[in-house]
């Protein structure tokens, strides 16, 4: 029998409560995502009318998923963007090392360079920010959230990322009354239905600030004017310029 070398580099990702255990990629599953992106690439052309930097960000993670990520964890549930976005990164470091090149536009002389990235040192997540939101009218309660979208096999696309925004309401208060909230069908419908467009807006403009989410920072040094910046990344950047 032939040694086994990848197991070795096997880990446990704990996320959102999770505990997701993780293998390497072999070169079989890097060969399968190549294709891929050639795939994505026809898609992006395709429907380049429709497709802005988060489309095709969602392009590029859900070819990662299919190739890189979900034949190599132990899990069966559905995972948030989020979730798989932490995977992948937990999945590059035991697969091909720490550091990653990015490419980078100078902000001074416009000048593009490829800087390394050390991903152990510069990426941070961080979990749901508890505690309230207050629009207008209404003051809602976050919690923790472990939204299963499967579990809502009934869900219209486009109502899928209001399901995931409400999952991590607990309660809310309207006029001095509050409201604990128990199914989330019947909450997602108030918040669609009931809530003036005013409170609905700042209600999505709040959430969003509070979910979880990932940073990146690291110094960008230009190869062609030597001006160094810090690199200020908000989740992923795209991740389709990597070379595997």
């Amino acid at each position: 029998m032939f040694p086994k070398l990848t197991s070795v580099r096997n880990s446990i990702v704990k996320i959102s409560g999770k505990s997701i255990n993780i293998k390497p990629w072999t070169n079989r599953n890097v060969l399968y995502y190549e294709n891929a992106k050639d795939d994505v690439q026809t898609a992006i052309n395709n429907n380049l009318e429709f497709v802005n930097i988060f489309e095709k960000k969602k392009l590029f993670m859900d070819a990662v998923f299919e190739h890189l990520v979900k034949p190599n964890i132990e899990y069966d549930g559905i995972l948030t963007t989020f979730e798989k976005e932490v995977l992948f990164i937990e999945m590059y470091k035991i697969s091909r090392g720490t550091i990653i090149t990015l490419s980078y536009s100078c902000p001074k002389c416009k000048g593009k360079s490829a800087n390394n990235f050390d991903i152990t040192k510069s990426v941070k997540y961080s979990d749901v920010k508890l505690g309230d939101i207050n629009t207008n009218n209404v003051c809602f309660t976050l919690k923790s959230s472990s939204f299963d979208e499967s579990n809502y096999p009934d869900i219209a696309d486009q109502d899928k990322l209001i399901y995931f925004y409400c999952s991590f309401v607990k309660e809310f208060t309207f006029k001095k009354e509050k409201f604990i909230v128990t199914d989330l069908t019947e909450f997602v419908n108030w918040v669609l239905e009931e809530l003036s467009e005013t409170d609905y807006n700042e209600f999505l403009e709040l959430i969003v600030t509070r979910l979880p989410s990932m940073e990146m920072k690291a110094p960008m040094k230009c190869d062609f004017c030597g001006n160094t910046e810090e690199f200020t990344c908000i989740q992923l950047p795209d991740f389709s310029l990597v070379t595997l």
